[in-house]
């Protein structure tokens, strides 16, 4: 609902299955009958994140592509506000709203990163700190014909970080828009902590409950991240360092 219910009204929701084993494609074969503009892909297997959210950019007809994970309801003007935003500024690449998490004590601003690749969740519209944003995030499809689209190798986690990261070597800018609010239910974060003045850097009660599957995936893919983006120089400075930190946390 808070995708039809957008007072921005000229979108197209596409939606990619990577072959679920509940009942979202009859939820969504529903949906398109009741006049929704949607437009369903399914893959036969699981093809990860990326793959997934890639077969939905090839098909995407808009100049602005919202990724919008499944927990996150959105206030009805976040599109309007978002876009009117980035209609300002050609070199505003990326945007993210304000996240309120349920059961969080601070709001989401995006993330930062530190130059070892650990995940510092933004508890304050801070744009200096900001490097990417996930779960909600408006990108301007021009930049990612430019870029390329999410890497597959990632299958899931860190993705976000190395687009992100891509759009800023481009030469493009990341934005906040605060009163763009979206509500988090449920979900969680991998591998990230709190960084705000007004509360202290602590751990993430999931990080300490980490599935194997996502430590492997994270923290793999924190190396990848580090090793496109990052210069000869500052691999050889930084990822030993990085690979030491995974080790211990192990």
């Amino acid at each position: 609902n808070s995708l039809i219910n957008q007072t921005y009204k000229k979108i197209e929701i596409i939606t990619v299955d990577n072959n679920s084993t509940d009942n979202s494609i009859k939820i969504l074969e529903a949906l398109s009958k009741e006049k929704i503009p949607l437009r369903i892909f399914s893959n036969k297997k699981n093809e990860g994140y990326c793959r997934g959210c890639n077969k939905g950019i090839e098909n995407a007809y808009g100049e602005f592509l919202l990724f919008l994970s499944q927990d996150r309801i959105m206030n009805n003007d976040w599109i309007e506000k978002t876009i009117a935003e980035m209609n300002k500024n050609r070199k505003i690449g990326c945007i993210i709203g304000k996240v309120v998490r349920e059961g969080a004590s601070s709001p989401e601003y995006g993330h930062s990163y530190d130059v070892y690749g650990s995940v510092l969740i933004n508890g304050s519209p801070d744009e200096s700190n900001l490097f990417f944003g996930g779960g909600t995030v408006l990108i301007r499809k021009k930049i990612l014909d430019e870029i390329g689209e999410f890497d597959p190798e990632f299958f899931i986690y860190q993705e976000d970080v190395d687009i992100c990261w891509r759009i800023k070597l481009s030469g493009n800018q990341i934005k906040i828009v605060e009163n763009a609010i979206c509500q988090n239910k449920g979900g969680g974060i991998s591998d990230t902590f709190y960084n705000s003045e007004g509360f202290q850097i602590k751990f993430d009660s999931e990080l300490m409950n980490m599935p194997l599957y996502k430590f492997y995936y994270s923290q793999k893919n924190r190396i990848r991240t580090l090793l496109k983006n990052y210069s000869t120089k500052n691999v050889w400075k930084r990822i030993p360092i990085t690979i030491v930190m995974i080790f211990l946390r192990g």
